[in-house]
């Protein structure tokens, strides 16, 4: 759009987040920095990741790229399924409260979608998209938790004006799971994209030429127990080799027990999660390597179906990758010359 005509558009966008950074929030960046006319961000704790269990509910008002009214929710402590519908509630109620017709809904996950989608019905919103992060065909254990999910989400895909999918590959995948005709369904496939010229990289002459990064959440598809099992071979090999992990979760404690048991201390650092862009950034802006090494051995369709954001900061900031070839563009990050891909085992990555 035109900066004249986002200067006349009231635009909502709900997210659940574990981080302030990816996808939805580049477009609420795009949006602010554009002058639209108006901007309601609503955004919910990430629940099924606990590290997030804390995090209330809350929304940002702007006006004209101005913060002007920003509500915290009362934090509740309910089972999951009560906290998802809290969150539907919220989202609901805090757009009609503005007593606002709002020129486009930007719903990111089927819950938020589905409380746009509401909001058509009720005359409050003229378009509605729903912005698929991720699709894959067990999102809960539970078997009828799973079923309403996918319910939810052929619902979306059905009354949304659009869909817009991180990977082609959920297309494929919601053709053969729900038997969603691709042709009918107007979705899109709009990746995970970077602010290519609002980073200075640096020369590689000033890059730590030994410096390996990892960014992701600890949990055994990400494969970082290869990582920590190559480390020992590496540094015999680059005894400077430095290793540096920014991230958290189930397995934080495990990985670092394996890291102290092995005498690597000196050559790891766990950051935990890095809020802070401008940190994240000087974190990244001098690394020799990003690493991606995803475990196929238990690898689900979360990340074949997805667009891994990680690798997209990795090479944002001049880096090469290695990734495991579990994701869908992984020959095209090959034939770019942007990274090596290899099969999970031990002895391709060390």
């Amino acid at each position: 759009m035109e900066n004249n005509t986002l200067r006349k558009k009231k635009v909502v966008i709900v997210v659940h987040e574990a981080l302030p950074v990816g996808p939805t929030f580049d477009l609420r960046r795009y949006l602010l920095e554009h002058s639209v006319d108006r901007l309601l961000h609503i955004s919910h704790p990430l629940i099924y990741l606990k590290e997030f269990y804390k995090k209330s509910s809350y929304y940002e008002y702007h006006k004209r790229g101005k913060i002007v009214e920003k509500k915290t929710a009362f934090h509740w402590r309910l089972p999951d399924v009560f906290l998802y519908i809290k969150d539907f509630l919220y989202s609901v109620v805090w757009c009609l409260a503005k007593n606002e017709k709002y020129n486009l809904y930007v719903g990111a996950d089927p819950l938020n979608a589905l409380a746009g989608i509401a909001l058509k019905k009720l005359g409050r919103v003229d378009k509605v998209v729903y912005h698929s992060i991720d699709y894959f065909t067990q999102r809960f254990e539970n078997k009828m938790l799973n079923r309403v999910y996918h319910f939810i989400d052929k619902l979306c895909v059905k009354f949304s004006d659009e869909t817009w999918n991180l990977s082609s590959m959920m297309i494929n995948a919601r053709q053969a799971y729900n038997n969603i005709d691709p042709e009918t369904s107007r979705q899109v496939t709009v990746p995970v994209g970077v602010w290519f010229k609002k980073v200075e990289r640096k020369p590689f002459n000033r890059i730590h030429k030994k410096k390996v990064v990892f960014i992701g959440s600890f949990v055994p598809m990400m494969g970082i127990d290869l990582i920590l099992k190559a480390v020992p071979f590496i540094v015999k090999a680059v005894p400077e080799a430095k290793f540096e992990f920014i991230g958290s979760g189930p397995s934080d404690q495990t990985l670092r027990g394996i890291a102290k048991k092995l005498k690597l201390d000196k050559h790891i650092t766990f950051h935990g999660w890095v809020y802070d862009r401008k940190k994240l950034g000087e974190i990244l802006s001098d690394g020799a390597v990003g690493l991606a090494p995803f475990n196929t051995i238990i690898l689900d369709d979360q990340v074949r179906n997805a667009d891994p954001a990680k690798l997209k900061d990795y090479m944002l900031w001049g880096m090469p990758v290695i990734v495991t070839d579990a994701i869908s563009n992984a020959k095209e990050i090959e034939e770019a010359r942007c990274g090596i891909v290899i099969r999970y085992n031990l002895g391709e990555l060390r």
